[in-house]
């Protein structure tokens, strides 16, 4: 499969880049197989590596798998999306960790990476071994009338039990007002609160969706990447929502106005796999509004 072999071929580059304490020079090659989507394509070698080096707790096992296992390639009904699944292994042929890219085929120049998110083997066995803390006890309160909030100001219990609320299920601009308000409230009312809140309303096509709130952290307080908006933003101007034909796909604009003035286009691509079922984010970028 072409897409699997352009993941191949970077995750190689990557790690002997870094064995061979070339990354800079492997970066170079790297960036060669990324598409104008990715939003390492504005950077040159040296920034490229030296974002990896800084998050190298999280890169860490494409930067030292001995062997790397495409579990699935699968290619979107247009024919010009991919999602790789690869499973990363070290010389004992012990689990690393996980990498999900997603791709896109250009004319040209063929399959190129738009994304890759990684997760480490020792991030999956925390989330499974963590245990929730229990409640605390009720107290006991005299009866008031709750104040009226938008949605994103509450917890989506809903979420957790794999059900969907009724925004969700109807409007693709609700989900992309919930996301963006959670993560502009970030820390509110717990640290990375607004992480957990978007990463609800991913779809499994999305690489985000294996991520932790506080690795999905990491990629927006990254100075390299142009997600900072998404926390400090201090107006939103959204556009219409436009679908396909059969009303599965949606893709929405929305220009975000920085603390400083300037403006940041964001796209969100939804869609729903059936015709009951929640709008979720397939697809989340950021890039200069002009």
């Amino acid at each position: 499969d072409a897409a699997a072999s352009v993941v191949a071929e970077a995750a190689r580059l990557l790690r002997d880049g870094n064995r061979e304490d070339a990354l800079v020079a492997a970066s170079g090659r790297v960036l060669e197989l990324v598409s104008d989507k990715n939003n390492a394509a504005n950077l040159n070698a040296k920034a490229f590596a030296s974002s990896v080096e800084t998050h190298r707790a999280h890169y860490g096992p494409l930067l030292t798998f001995e062997t790397l296992e495409v579990r699935s390639a699968d290619v979107a009904r247009d024919g010009v999306r991919a999602t790789v699944r690869t499973g990363l292994r070290n010389a004992k042929a012990s689990p690393l960790g996980t990498a999900v890219w997603t791709l896109s085929l250009d004319d040209r120049r063929g399959w190129l990476i738009d994304a890759v998110l990684v997760q480490p083997e020792t991030e999956a066995a925390m989330l499974s071994e963590e245990a929730a803390p229990p409640p605390p006890p009720p107290k006991k309160k005299k009866k008031q009338k709750a104040p009226e909030r938008e949605p994103v100001a509450r917890p989506n219990p809903l979420a957790a039990e794999g059900a969907a609320s009724f925004g969700a299920l109807t409007s693709p601009r609700w989900v992309a007002k919930t996301v963006l308000s959670a993560l502009r409230n970030i820390d509110e009312p717990e640290a990375n609160h607004g992480c957990g809140v978007a990463l609800a309303f991913v779809s499994k096509d999305n690489p985000a969706h294996k991520l932790t709130p506080e690795l999905f952290r990491t990629y927006i307080d990254d100075e390299s990447y142009p997600y900072g908006v998404l926390k400090r933003w201090l107006e939103m101007n959204p556009e219409a929502v436009t679908f396909d034909d059969d009303k599965r796909k949606a893709s929405h604009d929305v220009t975000l106005v920085d603390v400083d003035g300037s403006e940041r286009l964001v796209t969100i691509d939804l869609s729903k796999s059936e015709d009951a079922g929640p709008w979720l984010i397939d697809r989340f970028w950021c890039e200069e509004a002009y």
